[in-house]
């Protein structure tokens, strides 16, 4: 009886145990979140400053003093222009009949250089002549650090839209879509790039 109760009374510490280092498991991991949370808010938080400084800009190189974001200050004010790259860009049929639009987008300095800027980035598609929009989508200025690529073929900001299918039912093969791309750098600073596209068969 005495070795009976033992036994038990053994296994219910055992138990206890287990719950206790499962307990102090989940705590600890709850406070990792809880830092990689803190971190993260505070990186957001400093890249919505470093946008808001860059946009408050009066000169390209006005911030070049500024120990924070001389690189940045630089970049905003080297892009001249905007293209929309044609050897990248296209529109593919899914597997489901659907089609999607690819697009990369580089700003460009005086030289046709690629500039890596952050900035917000509006995309129209509709069909030439016409003034209703097939769809249409914008990036932030936070979220275009995100679809920023550096391709073996080209580097910019890459987004891809689906295009709805009321748009698809009335687009046939071989008939062409206008997209407009505009860069937002703010202070007056906005560049446009049109490009005509061709729908697969």
């Amino acid at each position: 009886m005495a070795g009976g109760l033992s036994l038990l009374a053994g296994c219910g510490l055992t138990s206890q145990h287990k719950l206790e280092a499962s307990l102090r498991q989940s705590e600890n991991s709850i406070r990792q979140l809880q830092q990689e949370l803190t971190k993260a808010k505070q990186k957001l938080h400093d890249q919505e400053a470093e946008l808001q400084t860059l946009k408050s800009i009066e000169s390209p190189f006005h911030s070049a003093s500024s120990s924070r974001t001389p690189e940045a200050a630089v970049a905003w004010g080297a892009v001249n222009q905007l293209r929309i790259h044609s050897l990248t860009s296209g529109i593919l049929r899914t597997e489901d009949g659907d089609l999607k639009m690819n697009l990369i987008v580089q700003p460009l300095d005086r030289d046709g250089e690629v500039v890596k800027v952050a900035g917000e980035l509006s995309i129209r598609l509709q069909r030439p002549g016409k003034t209703n929009l097939l769809t249409q989508t914008t990036v932030t200025p936070l979220e275009s650090r995100g679809v920023w690529t550096n391709g073996m073929i080209a580097r910019g900001f890459q987004v891809e839209l689906t295009l709805p299918s009321t748009a698809d039912a009335s687009l046939e093969p071989d008939d062409k879509v206008l997209t407009t791309a505009t860069l937002n750098l703010g202070h007056d600073r906005q560049f446009e790039a049109a490009h005509l596209i061709r729908v697969p068969k």
